[in-house]
């Protein structure tokens, strides 16, 4: 095979699938790329017809990806896909021993973690015009298998360890077959057998408490459809967890959207998929969502310990200065409590129920909140109370200020 030419790539705006099959027609075929753009498509993904249903949501449903190209008075179909499907197309075009052999070859493709994709062509018995439904592609002529790996950058497995160790929960959801995800799965630490993956048959039919409980156990999900990820999601969030979902083609923005995070890739992502995200990741690299999630920690706790020193000390120091607030030039001592029985019942339902709060389970539940142990209550109590000889201090210099000063 001759070498990718970059300067080619910069060329296509498509899927990263497509845009690898047309760099390989290039450079296998000889072929310049306005050559290629140049050649006549009826029907495609991106080809609408001027009347009836659109072939895009046939090629969507049926779970394939298809295009029709006219070749003078013939009408040729070019199928890509998973090699079960494609290889169902086949037909009679492939014996029994035939359809064994190249099972046995997608799955050894797949073992390595290679996503493969199997590639046929067929023609049409009459001319396709444009206003026409595109029929069933059938009776194809398998052309081979594409496999294609997205390496893992370096340092993955270790920030999915980091992601573990922080709490955060790490599954895999792709379209890719079940031995290909697996295979990924474990260098990425996710899973090491069979039974840890399943599939777009396992989830099929599951009722929503039921894929609840699936989705928390299981870490790697194979051959799901874009209906079946969102899915995934809803009973995650169902399950109460905060879900963050990644993705970059145009099947994802559903996913996307329906996240509590949705987080596309700069480099990679479609457009599609940016616009359907809150957050977009530049360099595409796991590692930054994972180091995102660590300084939004950082910042998380930094605030709680505000608000707890606030909670903590003003209000005790409030409960002590309030007695000082009730003159400016006499000493608290000087006067008594009962003096204002409002303020002072008032004062002291208030701190109450701040305790209450901390204490009563319910309570705990609903504020999110926990008991004080004695220790801190001494350590809050005595910087608070210092509040007092403070001010105390204060009227002291004020009632012997030497005229005029």
């Amino acid at each position: 095979m001759k070498p990718f030419d970059k300067q080619d790539a910069r060329a296509w705006h498509a899927e990263p699938a497509d845009v690898v099959l047309a760099a390989l027609t290039t450079s296998e075929r000889g072929l310049a790329v306005d050559e290629v753009t140049r050649r006549q498509q009826v029907y495609g993904p991106n080809v609408l017809p001027e009347k009836g249903p659109s072939p895009l949501w046939r090629i969507v449903l049926r779970q394939f990806a298809a295009s029709f190209h006219l070749d003078g008075a013939r009408t040729d179909v070019f199928v890509k896909d998973a090699p079960e499907r494609v290889l169902d197309m086949c037909g009679d075009q492939l014996s029994a021993d035939d359809r064994t052999r190249l099972n046995q070859l997608a799955l050894g493709m797949a073992a390595r973690g290679l996503r493969v994709l199997a590639v046929g062509h067929g023609q049409l018995s009459s001319p396709l015009q444009r206003e026409d439904v595109p029929p069933q592609p059938a009776n194809l002529t398998h052309l081979g298998f594409l496999g294609m790996i997205d390496p893992l950058r370096a340092g993955a497995r270790e920030t999915v360890a980091d992601c573990h160790r922080a709490g955060v929960l790490v599954s895999m959801v792709t379209g890719d077959h079940r031995i290909t995800a697996l295979a990924i799965a474990r260098d990425l630490g996710l899973a090491d057998r069979d039974e840890q993956v399943v599939t777009a048959a396992d989830i099929e039919g599951k009722s929503a408490e039921q894929l609840g409980e699936m989705v928390q156990r299981i870490r790697v999900f194979a051959r799901v459809t874009p209906r079946q990820k969102l899915q995934i999601v809803d009973a995650a969030r169902k399950a109460g967890h905060f879900v963050a979902v990644t993705g970059d083609g145009v099947n994802d923005a559903t996913t996307l959207r329906a996240a509590n995070i949705g987080v596309a890739m700069g480099k990679a992502g479609t457009d599609v998929a940016r616009e359907a995200a809150d957050l977009v990741i530049s360099d595409d690299n796991f590692s930054s969502i994972v180091g995102g999630i660590e300084e939004g920690r950082i910042a998380y706790d930094n605030i709680r310990k505000v608000i707890y020193l606030l909670v903590s000390t003003m209000v005790l120091f409030e409960n002590f200065h309030i007695g000082n607030c009730r003159s400016e030039t006499k000493s608290a001592f000087a006067l008594s409590p009962f003096r204002s029985p409002v303020l002072l019942f008032g004062t002291l339902g208030a701190f109450l129920i701040h305790v209450t709060a901390m204490y009563v389970p319910f309570l705990q539940d609903m504020l999110s909140t926990t008991p004080v142990g004695l220790s801190l209550w001494g350590v809050a109590i005595g910087v608070s109370i210092l509040i007092v000889p403070a001010v105390e201090l204060h009227k002291w210099w004020w009632a012997n200020e030497p005229a005029g000063c």
